[in-house]
C-alpha cells in the first residue's frame, strides 16, 4: 500500500515534469549585453575583457543608467522592436509548452508583460553597468534582439542628451540675442541724439566752450589792467579810455553768452547735453559689457554642453547563442524532487495527526 501511496504521490508527478521538461518545455536562448552610459571627455576605468566588467567605478551617474534601464522596458522601445522583429508573432511560438502560452489576440498590456519577462535589464550598483539579458525561442531571434534594442538604446541616450544640451546652448544663444538687440537700440539713441542735437560729442565742445571762456576771461583781465594804467595818466573822456572801456564792455557780454550757452537755464545748454549724452554712452557701455558676458556665456555653454554629451559604451555581448539556457533539467527535477517529497511529508503527517485524534 504504502509503495503505491509513493508511487501516485512522487514517482508519478515527478515523471510528469520530467515528461514536460524534455518534451513540451520551449527551450530559450540567451544572449546578453552589457554597455555603461559615460559623459563625452571621461575616461573609462581599467577594463576586465574576460568578465566584460570595469575594474573600477565609472562616473557615469546612476541616474543615466536607470534611464536606459527604464527606456529598455518602456512600451517605446516594445513598439520600435515589434516592427523591426515581429515579437508578436515570435512570442506566439511557444509549442506545446502551454505554460509559455501567448494569444495572438493578446492586448498591448499582456504584450508589454511577455516582452518584460523576456528581455530583463538591471543595474550593477558598484559600477552602474547595465547588464540587459534576453531570452528567445531561437537563437538568430535572441542575438537580433538583443543588438536591436543595443542600438536603440544607444539612439535614445544619444538623442536626450543632445536634446538638452541644444535647450541649453538656445536658452543662452535667447539672451546673446536679447543683449545684442539692447546694444543695437541704445546705439540707435545715441546716433538719434547726435543727429537732433548736431553734436558729435558734447564733452569735446563744452571743453572748447570752457578753453574759450578762460582765454575771453583773461582777456579780460588784461582789458581792466590796461583801463586802471590809461586812467593813471589820461581821463576817462579821452578817446583810448574809452576805447579800452567799451572792449571791457563787450569781453564781459561775450563771457557771459557763452556761460549761459555752457550752464544756463533750459535743454539747449551743453551741461544739459553733455548729461544726456554720458547718460546714452553709459547705456551703451553697459549694454555692451552685458553683450560681451552673454557672448562668453554662449561659448561657455556651448563647451558644457558638448562635455555634457553621452556616450554610450558597450562592454560585452555574448553574440549568436549556441545552446539553450533553459529550461534546466536537472536542477527542475531536483526542484521538483524536493517539493513533492515536503508536500508528501506535510499530507502525510496531516492524515497521522487526523487519525490520532479520532482514535
Amino acid at each position: 500500500m504504502q509503495r503505491k501511496e509513493i508511487l501516485w504521490a512522487v514517482v508519478l508527478p515527478l515523471v510528469l515534469v520530467l515528461v514536460y521538461q524534455l518534451f513540451m518545455a520551449s527551450r530559450l536562448y540567451e544572449a546578453e549585453t552589457r554597455f555603461i552610459v559615460k559623459q563625452a571627455g571621461e575616461e573609462l576605468g581599467g577594463l576586465d575583457l574576460g568578465l566584460g566588467l570595469l575594474s573600477s567605478a565609472p562616473s557615469t551617474s546612476r541616474e543615466d543608467a536607470g534611464l536606459a534601464q527604464e527606456y529598455i522596458h518602456s512600451p517605446n522601445l516594445l513598439k520600435i522592436l515589434q516592427q523591426k522583429l515581429s515579437l508578436r508573432t515570435h512570442f506566439q511560438d511557444f509549442g506545446a509548452d502551454f505554460l509559455r502560452f501567448f494569444s495572438k489576440d493578446a492586448s498591448k498590456e499582456d504584450f508589454l508583460k511577455r516582452y518584460r519577462k523576456m528581455v530583463r535589464a538591471k543595474i550593477d550598483p558598484e559600477n552602474n553597468v547595465v547588464i540587459v539579458t534576453v531570452h528567445a525561442y531561437s537563437p538568430d531571434m535572441a542575438q537580433k534582439l538583443a543588438e536591436a534594442i543595443t542600438l536603440e538604446g544607444e539612439l535614445f541616450i544619444n538623442k536626450i542628451s543632445e536634446q538638452m544640451a541644444h535647450e541649453q546652448v538656445d536658452f543662452v544663444k535667447k539672451e546673446v540675442a536679447r543683449a545684442e538687440g539692447r546694444l543695437r537700440e541704445v546705439r540707435q539713441q545715441l546716433l538719434k541724439f547726435q543727429n537732433a542735437q548736431s553734436v558729435l560729442n558734447p564733452e569735446s565742445q563744452s571743453e572748447v566752450a570752457i578753453g574759450l571762456i578762460a582765454g575771453l576771461e583773461e582777456k579780460l583781465v588784461q582789458a581792466k589792467a590796461e583801463r586802471f594804467r590809461l586812467l593813471s595818466f589820461m581821463k576817462e573822456a579821452s578817446q583810448e579810455v574809452v576805447a579800452n572801456q567799451q572792449q571791457i564792455v563787450s569781453l564781459e557780454k561775450q563771457i557771459l553768452e557763452e556761460k549761459t550757452r555752457l550752464t544756463g537755464a533750459g535743454d539747449q545748454t551743453l551741461n544739459r547735453k553733455l548729461a544726456d549724452y554720458k547718460e546714452l554712452e553709459l547705456d551703451v557701455e553697459f549694454a555692451l559689457e552685458a553683450f560681451k558676458a552673454a557672448y562668453a556665456s554662449l561659448e561657455k555653454a556651448r563647451l558644457d554642453a558638448s562635455r555634457k554629451l553621452k556616450n554610450f559604451v558597450i562592454i560585452s555581448s555574448t553574440g549568436l547563442p549556441e545552446e539553450p539556457t533553459y529550461p534546466r533539467v536537472l536542477y527542475n527535477l531536483v526542484t521538483a524532487l524536493v517539493i513533492i517529497l515536503l508536500l508528501y511529508g506535510i499530507i502525510r503527517l496531516l492524515v497521522a495527526t487526523i487519525l490520532d485524534h479520532r482514535i
